[in-house]
């Protein structure tokens, strides 16, 4: 993957949402406890993203118990416990592969290896900053970079591996007893090849540091879990006050901006850009330019500058802006008809949020070409991607 493909990442409507919906069923059929009548929200209706216990425990718990089950760990001087050793493979290249994983046990619990080099990005140590996201199973899940060993208790383990959109969820359910120590291969299987239709997985909307080489692996590792081929990774400035310096920047972007800095590593890349916010205008995510709008000054961002000339500034330093949260209802009809800003992120969070889906519909039926993106806003959701 090289920069000029990263750029054409941009332009990319993403076909996370059809494969989300084509993979749904992927898993093997278990039955699963029905999800709380909150989840369900119209395309017009602002999500409620206060902290529900009913919501939080459907999306711990794991299908065949009838309770969500808690981050646990094997007790060291335990003697019920067991070891599993677990490798996952590529089913094409035969090699180890990051991926998403939850280890169940027979109660209903989840356990993480003692030792993971991405143990924070785990769900226990990423939950409390969000309370939103799709209301569906997720557990409490762990990334790999496909080999691990975790302490489990004896009887019944589930291991759930998941990657992406396009490969194969896999759940094998194997039985240990007191002190043994069990091999493991789970092979993923790439079985929707999207890129061969011309499409690429992207996330335009990451909060992670960049602000040195290990960074930039961790985040790459985290990608390749999700099979997310196109990251966009964003620092943010307080809504309240703007300063056009990155030291005064959340979630710092020290390795370059726009086309310098992009970095691949097989088929997964990353770039650095910038969520500028503002309380009266809302959010905008701003990707590929070269450097920090403002860059330098000092200002309230909640009375100037509109979007619209945020958008401008944009494009002037090479990039693309797209207004983050669903736009927010009104400064995002300001900016369209004068064509500044070059889209919306439409579907966040699980939730046509802003405009909704109904002014969408309005825009294109206008006649203006406006398209739609639907960033995570991860770590502030419940899984990356």
């Amino acid at each position: 993957m090289g920069q000029s493909q990263i750029v054409d990442g941009v332009r990319v409507i993403w076909c996370v949402l059809l494969a989300a919906i084509t993979l749904s069923a992927g898993m093997p059929a278990v039955a699963h406890p029905p999800g709380p009548s909150r989840h369900r929200h119209l395309a017009d209706r602002e999500p409620n993203q206060t902290l529900n216990p009913e919501e939080e425990a459907y999306v711990h718990t794991p299908a065949g118990f009838q309770q969500a089950g808690e981050p646990r760990i094997v007790d060291s001087k335990d003697v019920a416990k067991a070891t599993l050793r677990v490798k996952v493979v590529d089913a094409d290249s035969g090699e180890l592969t990051a991926a998403r994983v939850n280890i169940v046990g027979p109660q209903g619990n989840f356990y993480e290896p003692l030792e993971n080099g991405l143990a924070a990005w785990s769900r226990q140590h990423t939950a409390a900053n969000e309370t939103h996201g799709p209301s569906r199973y997720y557990g409490w899940y762990f990334y790999t970079l496909g080999q691990f060993a975790a302490q489990v208790p004896v009887g019944d383990i589930r291991i759930e591996v998941w990657k992406g959109y396009e490969c194969q969820p896999v759940r094998r359910i194997v039985n240990v007893s007191a002190g043994e120590s069990r091999d493991l291969t789970i092979t993923m299987e790439r079985t929707v090849p999207m890129n061969a239709y011309g499409y690429y997985a992207g996330d335009t909307h990451i909060h992670l540091n960049r602000t040195n080489s290990y960074d930039d692996e961790r985040a790459l590792d985290l990608m390749a879990a999700e099979d997310i081929e196109y990251g966009f990774i964003l620092c943010m400035n307080e809504p309240s006050h703007y300063s056009g310096l990155m030291p005064r920047q959340i979630w710092p972007q020290d390795m370059g901006f726009g086309k310098s800095s992009v970095q691949t590593r097989g088929r997964y890349g990353i770039a650095s850009g910038q969520e500028y916010r503002a309380r009266t205008y809302g959010h905008i995510c701003l990707l590929m330019h070269e450097r920090l709008v403002l860059e330098g000054l000092t200002i309230n961002p909640n009375e100037w500058p509109v979007f619209g000339q945020i958008g401008e500034q944009t494009r002037q330093l090479g990039g693309f802006s797209f207004h983050a949260h669903g736009g927010y209802s009104h400064e995002i009809y300001a900016d369209y008809v004068q064509q500044l800003t070059d889209g919306v992120e439409l579907l966040q969070m699980a939730h046509y949020r802003g405009i909704g889906l109904t002014g969408w519909y309005r825009v294109l039926n206008v006649g203006y070409r406006f398209p739609a993106v639907a960033g995570s806003d991860f770590p502030y959701c419940r899984c990356l991607g």
